[in-house]
């Protein structure tokens, strides 16, 4: 099931391409090939940060009473894979705190990581991603123009 709906996707970004015969959509298509070859740099320094976030944050993780539980009953790990730790990273990114769970040891540090992350991915990162863009509806307008 998960390659069909992976060839299912692929087969509606495939009329993307069909759409750009219509002079109506063959800008916009235009600008968004433009905008994916041009933030492949971008997409890998995100990836670094977030892998390098989503690490710190495992570390920390593992720090809390070796896998231990709570008095409630629930583990003390408020993450236990890498996978899980690099999700966490990308939900915060996109503004999913999740500040309840972070167990009980190293918290100075954890709130640290946490601020040196938010503001280096959530405001420095996608506002760069912005200006990205922004840079690559300049290229992609001034060609229609030059046309």
């Amino acid at each position: 099931m998960g390659m069909l709906s992976f060839t299912i996707f692929v087969l509606w970004m495939r009329c993307l391409y069909f759409m750009r015969l219509s002079p109506a959509f063959a800008d916009i298509i235009n600008l968004i090939q433009r905008v994916l070859i041009d933030i492949l740099p971008f997409l890998a320094v995100m990836s670094v940060t977030v892998f390098a976030c989503g690490h710190s944050y495992l570390v920390i993780s593992y720090a809390n009473d070796e896998g231990g539980e709570n008095y409630e009953g629930n583990e003390t790990r408020f993450l236990s894979t890498g996978v899980e730790a690099i999700l966490y990273v990308y939900a915060m990114c996109l503004g999913d705190f999740d500040l309840d769970n972070m167990g009980n040891e190293l918290l100075f540090i954890t709130k640290i990581l946490f601020t040196t992350c938010t503001i280096f991915n959530m405001i420095i990162m996608f506002n760069l991603l912005i200006s990205i863009i922004s840079a690559s509806f300049d290229k992609v307008m001034s060609f229609q123009l030059e046309a």
